[in-house]
């Protein structure tokens, strides 16, 4: 006899005719596990269970006994062939192993592409930027510059044709003189915005013209050991400006309070780092000691603008032996 079940996860028998069952097997070929490895004794029962079967090719031995204790030794044989679920399949389970790969592979495509897009909007953002910042530099250049120069113009021109010049040239000192310090102010505004200075080499050149401006019409010496070559490395546009206003404001102390003579600025990278170092020939002072008549802020105020960029400032100077300044920030 030959039989086949599909989609079950167990098997019954019912009704073997008037025989009392003795003893039952139900084993696949090789006897493989998840069946009985040996005869079963069934008693007067005449259903036979079993679960958990796994698809493949069984054979149901049955032997039964006659009232009078006689076994048939022959017994009956039903062939079986239990089918498997659909879930059991190779082309299911292929089908959800590709299914699988092709959600991760979407997902991963998925997530590839959203970050691409993300990273071209900030481009998009940054190049807007940059544009406005361009076109901002180019406004005050071109508008607020050219006014100011005209008042120095005006106001030199009336200095010389006035009369009475002891009454009138003071105030037309103070209108060139706040006139000059406005062009200044402007010219750094816009040195500090152009995206086109936002490398090393923008600062290195913006440092050396302003030192040469700064000092040029004083009595301090100015030195400058700049590199030849500096390396193309961007400086963002706020790093720049403060590095600037600290040399600015170390040029500031070494020509009103140092009372120096000569002024040294020094540029180089160093191990992946911008070193900035500026010497003066002053009076130097005591750090340690707040000097008379000045608040002592300066230098604190200088730290802590370079402290978000992680950059550091150390100071070393002693009364008579004039004054060092060096600024350290890393390149990234």
């Amino acid at each position: 006899m030959k039989g086949g079940v599909q989609g079950r996860r167990g098997l019954a028998f019912r009704g073997f005719g008037a025989a009392v069952l003795g003893l039952l097997v139900f084993s696949p070929a090789g006897r493989a596990s998840g069946a009985d490895p040996d005869w079963l004794e069934a008693g007067t029962r005449r259903v036979a269970h079993y679960n958990n079967i796994c698809p493949g090719q069984y054979t149901f031995r049955l032997r039964t006994c006659s009232r009078a204790g006689m076994w048939n030794k022959t017994g009956a044989v039903l062939e079986l062939v239990v089918l498997p679920h659909v879930s059991q399949t190779w082309w299911w389970r292929g089908g959800i192993v590709l299914l699988a790969i092709g959600s991760a592979g979407g997902t991963a495509r998925y997530v590839t592409w959203r970050r691409m897009r993300r990273r071209l909007q900030i481009l998009e953002q940054r190049h807007a930027i940059e544009r406005e910042r361009g076109r901002i530099a180019k406004d005050i250049h071109d508008d607020l510059g050219s006014s100011l120069t005209r008042i120095i113009m005006l106001g030199q021109r009336a200095e010389e044709g006035l009369a009475r010049r002891e009454e009138v040239a003071p105030h037309l000192r103070k209108i060139i003189g706040t006139a000059r310090d406005s062009v200044q102010a402007m010219d750094e505004i816009v040195w500090a915005v152009n995206p086109d200075n936002d490398t090393l080499e923008g600062l290195v050149e913006y440092l050396s013209h302003y030192a040469h401006e700064f000092f040029e019409n004083t009595d301090v010496r100015t030195r400058l050991e700049l590199p030849e070559e500096s390396p193309a490395h961007p400086l963002p546009a706020d790093l720049r400006h403060d590095l600037f206003l600290v040399v600015k404001e170390t040029f500031h102390n070494a020509l009103k309070h140092a009372g120096a003579t000569e002024v040294r600025v020094r540029v180089s990278t160093e191990s992946g780092q911008l070193v900035i170092r500026i010497e003066d020939n002053g009076r130097g002072f005591d750090p340690e000691r707040p000097v008379t008549g000045r608040k002592g802020n300066g230098l604190c105020n200088m730290r802590k603008r370079l402290e978000p960029h992680g950059s550091r400032l150390s100071l070393s100077s002693s009364p008579g032996q004039g004054t060092r300044i060096e600024i350290t920030t890393p390149l990234v």
